[in-house]
């Protein structure tokens, strides 16, 4: 056994130095070895702390990480297996850009990898992250973006690598398993305190919106779900603590079946004292309740057009100052001072973007369509993935230029959510 963990200790101490030849850092802190291209003991510091607070904040008292990677729940002598890895692997960039060419998913802050994919971080990173992650850490965090606010993101994918670790599974009860899978790291993100108090009211008036104007929670689009679902954990912790939470839906690392219903129900009845179906009527009882302002109903509206996910995929076409403009206008609809002007602005920048089909561009571009063809799947269904599809005859058979407006084209219509807006969005 001794020989194994050697083995695994040198591997890594040597991808280590090959990764801290190039543009790399890589520093080691006691729960994470942290790959960024910003030297010095600050990132790692504040990596450790915010590590610390998300796993005391759902793991029970003297529980750590590595335990719930333990294999010692097989039924396997604990002499012949491996020791459990201590630490996650977190990786931070400094440009958005770079990000999500190497992630391959545009328009995202953070992710979160048990296995790392064959197809995604490039080069001795990928190298090392896919060695790695698959035996001596318990995963892998990649998130944006170094210098502005990167630590919300960073606790929603250790809430993540904590549900992957546990064995985090939603049973059949008509819901969304986004509501409670993106609803509990979003939650993380506000009961932590990495997000303002303003943006969850924010949020909170955007899941008022939703449960007004829509029946049923099977399915929730995407740019609610993570409000919605926060609003979820959030009524659960009224009367649960996180830990409590955590282990409602949880089946441990090694379980091949997710929670039966009945199980689950049995289970939520005698740790919350009433029935689920009670506490989802009480809910959503209280979301409708809510008063929603104009900033409210601008943060709603914003999030469904795709704003965010329309200008990472026309990144390239965009100049400095209307990126720059666009993380303003960005800024100011969380922070509740945006106006509808800023909504009409931000969709004039993506309208017009210019076409300048130079091979640089181009390049950009086609690296984007899988991406593109992802998203707009999801948010307009398999015959916009299709269009998306003959974006490569329109390559092979017109003008740069033409490839370029029909890029445009696709971006601006399909990755726009197509749900109600019940609200004329109006500060006036």
């Amino acid at each position: 056994m001794w020989k194994r963990r050697f083995i695994a200790v040198l591997s890594l101490t040597l991808w280590i130095c090959a990764l801290a030849a190039g543009e790399w850092t890589v520093e080691e802190a006691p729960c994470c070895y942290v790959i960024s291209p910003v030297p010095g003991e600050a990132i790692p510091a504040e990596v450790q702390d915010i590590y610390e607070a998300v796993t005391g904040f759902w793991l029970p008292p003297g529980t750590s990480p590595a335990e719930l990677a333990s294999p010692w729940t097989l039924n396997v002598s604990p002499e012949l297996l491996p020791s459990p890895p201590e630490r996650a692997l977190v990786v931070l960039y400094d440009d958005f850009e770079g990000f999500w060419c190497d992630v391959d998913y545009f328009g995202i802050a953070g992710l979160f990898y048990r296995d790392i994919p064959d197809n995604v971080l490039e080069g001795p990173l990928g190298a090392f992250a896919r060695k790695e992650a698959n035996g001596a850490v318990l995963g892998c965090i990649a998130a944006c973006c170094l210098p502005t606010r990167w630590e919300a993101t960073l606790a929603h994918e250790l809430t993540h690598m904590i549900q992957s670790l546990a064995g985090f599974r939603v049973p059949e009860l008509g819901l969304d398993t986004n509501l409670v899978v993106e609803g509990m790291a979003r939650w993380t993100e506000h009961a932590l305190g990495y997000r303002a108090p303003v943006e969850w009211d924010l949020e909170r008036e955007m899941a008022a919106i939703w449960v007004r104007e829509v029946e049923g929670l099977s399915s929730v689009p995407l740019f609610v779900v993570y409000e919605l679902g926060a609003t979820l954990m959030g009524a659960l912790a009224e009367r649960l603590p996180p830990p409590a939470i955590l282990g409602l839906f949880s089946r441990g690392p090694h379980a091949a079946e997710g929670i039966p219903r009945e199980k689950f129900l049995a289970g939520f009845r005698e740790a919350y004292g009433v029935e689920w179906d009670v506490f989802l009527r009480s809910w959503l009882a209280g979301l409708r309740a809510v008063e929603i302002s104009p900033a409210g109903k601008l943060l709603y509206e914003y999030r469904r057009r795709g704003i965010r996910p329309r200008w990472s995929f026309l990144w390239p076409l965009l100049s400095p100052e209307g990126r720059a403009e666009l993380a303003e206008i960005h800024a100011r609809l969380y922070s509740g001072t945006g106006t509808e002007a800023d909504l009409d602005r931000a969709e004039a920048i993506l309208e017009g973007v210019p076409v300048a089909a130079t091979e640089e561009v181009l390049e950009a571009l086609e690296r984007r369509q899988d991406s593109l063809k992802r998203w707009v799947r999801v948010i307009s269904g398999p015959a916009a993935a299709a269009e998306v599809t003959r974006l490569n005859i329109v390559r092979l058979s017109a003008s740069p230029e033409e490839y370029v407006r029909a890029f445009v084209d696709l971006v601006n219509r399909y990755l726009v959510f197509q749900v109600p807006s019940p609200f004329t969005v109006t500060t006036r």
